[in-house]
């Protein structure tokens, strides 16, 4: 993660990462209280790295990661120019190999 200000300090709150399969079953992180939040107050020009782990079921295939917003910053009526992830439009889907 990193931060892209100039003056100020900053975080990202409402940030969820996810595995969803080919049959749409979704699979949140394990829990590592040692990981770095994702609503980590950046300096300017900061930059973190964080590591998620998941479990899967065995038969599952197609996997793929999904990062997005939920929470209070989803709800409608907070809408921002050239975000793809609003009320209209699911966050994409990266297919992991």
């Amino acid at each position: 993660m990193s931060s892209r200000a100039l003056r100020a300090p900053q975080r990202e709150n409402g940030v969820v990462v996810y595995l969803v399969d080919e049959k749409g079953r979704r699979y949140g992180p394990a829990e590592d209280p040692a990981a770095v939040p994702f609503n980590v107050l950046l300096q300017p020009g900061e930059a973190v790295t964080t590591i998620r782990r998941f479990s899967v079921c065995s038969g599952s295939r197609k996997l793929g990661v999904v990062v997005g917003r939920e929470g209070s910053n989803s709800i409608p009526g907070r809408f921002i120019i050239g975000d793809d992830t609003s009320l209209f439009h699911k966050p994409p889907i990266v297919r992991v190999p």
